[in-house]
């Protein structure tokens, strides 16, 4: 409802994404994928930032797992085919998930805020739509 009332004044967006899962061919992974991302929103309801972190770098280390990309992805991006550059999207958001776990170089003193939390979930959750439609 908020939402409504910020995008009539042009205060805010949203983009609603549904994680459908397949019908046909059940998945517990899938289905896995979709809890750990409806854990993450609801530890973000919860001002558990952290949390909500740890249960995104979850759903992404699943979504890894089912990438279609062949290796090795090549490290220029005009070189990679579709599977590939999601795959680096599924990897840099690991890598973003992961940074609270660290305790060195520039991220030693990182602690995930709601925004930090509200972009990884929904980003996993955007990429993992991405991966799904394409198993």
């Amino acid at each position: 409802m908020w939402g409504l009332v910020l995008e009539r004044w042009e205060r805010g967006f949203g983009i609603p994404i549904v994680l459908p899962l397949a019908a046909v061919e059940p998945s517990a992974e899938r289905a896995e994928i979709v809890r750990h991302l409806k854990d993450a929103r609801q530890k973000i309801d919860g001002a558990d930032y952290a949390g909500s972190f740890a249960c995104s770098r979850k759903a992404l280390e699943l979504l890894r797992g089912l990438s279609l990309a062949k290796n090795p992805i090549p490290k220029e991006a005009k070189d990679r085919d579709v599977f590939q550059r999601i795959h680096v999207v599924v990897d840099s958001l690991f890598n973003l998930a992961s940074a609270s776990l660290h305790a060195d170089g520039p991220i030693k003193d990182f602690e995930p805020m709601r925004a930090d939390a509200v972009a990884l979930a929904g980003a996993t959750a955007s990429v993992a739509q991405e991966v799904f439609a394409r198993l």
